[in-house]
């Protein structure tokens, strides 16, 4: 199973400062650069100062619009999972 990591802003200055700043054009960029070569979309968008509830929601959501791979929601918090 091919798993596409880049929805992670740990790791991604470029993605966590848009997310920051509600833009999600980063994201959408990485759902459309990996959907064809993973098999399962891993989305974590947990970064200090957010509402990763609903950041995470709202990514989900543009995944689905986009289509085409399975996800798999990532977060240290179990509540924002719930």
């Amino acid at each position: 199973v091919k798993i596409g990591e880049k929805i992670n802003p740990s790791a991604r200055k470029e993605l966590r400062e848009s997310l920051k700043k509600g833009d999600f054009s980063v994201l959408r960029r990485y759902v459309v650069e990996q959907k064809d070569s993973a098999d399962v979309l891993d989305i974590n968008v947990a970064i200090e100062g957010i509402d990763e509830y609903s950041v995470l929601r709202k990514a989900l959501s543009i995944v689905e619009n986009i289509g085409g791979v399975p996800v798999s929601l990532d977060s240290p918090n179990a509540e924002v999972l719930g």
